[in-house]
């Protein structure tokens, strides 16, 4: 299901289209954040892609909203997600795609 939401050849086996984190400056506040950068399939339906943020790895707990993860663009064919913790010190994120009936 991941190479068909994020555009990739499903006969490939390769990494290609894997969104990889990335350092990026907010654009209002000019602070570095953690971002994703993600190709999307524009022809992917009954997805529902949500992110989340975390800053403990082992305690199991995801949260999402914008008080964790901001989203600055969300096009067909892309998304960019960056953490809302402007002075976090460890921060993962995450990209959780669900199928929709």
């Amino acid at each position: 299901m991941l190479k068909y939401v994020f555009d990739m050849d499903p006969t490939l086996h390769d990494r290609n289209g894997i969104p990889v984190p990335d350092l990026i400056l907010h654009p209002v506040h000019g602070t570095p954040r953690l971002a994703l950068v993600v190709q999307l399939n524009p022809n992917a339906v009954g997805i529902r892609l949500i992110p989340e943020a975390t800053d403990d790895l082992t305690s199991g707990q995801w949260h999402g909203g914008p008080e964790h993860v901001e989203i600055l663009s969300h096009t067909p064919d892309g998304m960019t997600i960056i953490d809302a913790a402007p002075n976090a010190t460890q921060r993962f994120l995450r990209l959780r795609v669900e199928y929709q009936e």
